[in-house]
């Protein structure tokens, strides 16, 4: 009687094998589910191999920063401005390598030129050097190159010659008065963080400033907290919710939050750190709502719109972002940490094989293209730069303790908690049969 309630040995054994090899290749995939570290480097590599825009060599040196010099990232809680300048790092080197012909080519046409360190026909993106510029200046790195001479240079560019609404919000364009989100990642770092190097609360004020100016015009609280990519201008606005868009305001005003917090001002800015924190949260959650009923973790190039294609570089932004808002919140904004370590974990699975997100070359997709912002790309110096920010944000929180981490793992330990129990009540049938 007892052995046909149980069931057949064979039976058992059978069903008791399969259970078990579930629960182990559940447990497999979750140690799988990183980038190892070289993988890393090989999406650094292909990052130096194919980043040559302003925006693309300012990203980059700041990645290297976030992801090598955490004492000198604003995103880390123990960096401190003004920086230490004492034996800086060998770290740094490639930074100040990535900035130093910047420097060079502005400093040759500083009599002629705008002032901007590079001309691309925007008034932001070489502002995204900018931060690197200054701390190659504070640290030393000169040895010949003028870094100072070119961050004054730029700083005055932006405050008395760029184009700027009339509400005083500096254009992202140089041909015409124009809002973009990417914005919020160029030029509201560097004025706050040449603020705090000089102590100077003016620049610290205005980088928050800039921010707010451009979240009124860009803030679309209809559509969940997103923001709006392009507006004003005419020619080439875009109201969508750019997914990337999105990313590059949130990872920005983190920066500059990081910065009054590492700054010597800090209690000056409790305030502004405050609304900081929440202007970047309710990004955080508006994106990760439009994919809380999908079946992937990765956003639509444009989060609100269904029918655009997937992204992997918006979504390892946005990830980054989630890391490290809940650490420059000591843990008071995590919110969203389950589902970036879904992101995270989706985008590094399968890493090097042909239906990875990365290949085996260091390659990221699905991505949109840079320069063509409704249309899938093929390779993105933005995304490799957004993969390699995220492990660091990732490895910061891990550091910090994992804040949020319950919430991102107790769906997957009742998963796995399920099977194993399945296993053992199985197992122990199995026993029972074998015992009779």
């Amino acid at each position: 009687m007892r052995r046909g309630f149980i069931g057949s040995s064979s039976s058992l054994k059978s069903l008791t094998l399969a259970t078990l090899l579930l629960f182990s290749s559940i447990i497999g995939s979750s140690y799988a589910q990183s980038l190892t570290d070289a993988q890393v480097r090989t999406v650094r590599q292909r990052l130096a191999d194919v980043a040559t825009r302003s925006w693309e060599l300012g990203t980059r040196a700041q990645v290297l920063i976030e992801f090598d010099s955490a004492a000198y990232d604003v995103l880390s809680p123990s960096c401190k401005l003004p920086p230490n300048t004492t034996n800086p790092p060998s770290s740094l080197d490639t930074p100040f390598s990535i900035v130093r012909p910047v420097v060079d080519q502005s400093t040759s046409h500083a009599q002629s030129g705008n002032g901007s360190l590079m001309d691309d026909g925007s008034v932001a993106d070489p502002a995204s050097l900018g931060v690197t510029v200054l701390l190659a200046n504070w640290t030393g790195a000169g040895n010949g190159a003028d870094f100072g001479g070119a961050a004054q240079r730029e700083l005055s560019y932006l405050l008395e010659k760029a184009p700027k609404t009339a509400e005083g919000a500096i254009s992202h364009r140089m041909d015409k008065t124009q809002l973009w989100s990417d914005f919020i990642y160029m030029v509201p770092p560097f004025l706050a963080y040449y603020g705090a190097l000089h102590e100077n609360k003016t620049l610290m004020d205005e980088a928050f400033n800039q921010i707010s100016l451009y979240r009124d015009k860009l803030h679309d609280g209809d559509s969940g907290n997103l923001w709006r990519h392009i507006v004003l201008g005419g020619d080439g606005e875009d109201a969508g919710r750019w997914s990337t868009g999105n990313g590059w305001a949130a990872m920005g005003m983190l920066r500059v939050l990081g910065t009054y917090k590492a700054s010597s001002l800090s209690r000056d800015y409790g305030d502004k750190i405050g609304t900081l924190e929440g202007w970047v949260d309710e990004i955080l959650h508006g994106m990760y709502d439009t994919v809380s009923n999908s079946n992937t973790a990765l956003f639509n190039n444009y989060a609100d719109q269904p029918k655009t294609f997937r992204d992997g570089s918006s979504t390892a932004l946005i990830a980054a972002a989630a890391y490290r808002l809940a650490v420059l919140s000591d843990g008071g904004r995590v919110g969203t940490i389950p589902k970036a370590e879904k992101a995270r974990r989706e985008l590094s699975k399968h890493a090097g094989d042909a239906g990875g997100h990365i290949d085996g070359d260091g390659w990221l997709s699905p991505v949109v293209d840079p320069h063509n912002f409704p249309v899938q790309g093929s390779r993105s110096p933005e995304g490799q730069a957004f993969v390699v920010s995220m492990i660091a944000g990732y490895k910061a929180w891990n550091a910090a303790g994992q804040p949020g981490i319950n919430a991102a793992s107790s769906m997957r330990l009742v998963s796995m908690q399920e099977v194993l129990l399945a296993g053992l009540v199985t197992f122990a049938g199995w026993a029972l049969v074998d015992l009779y």
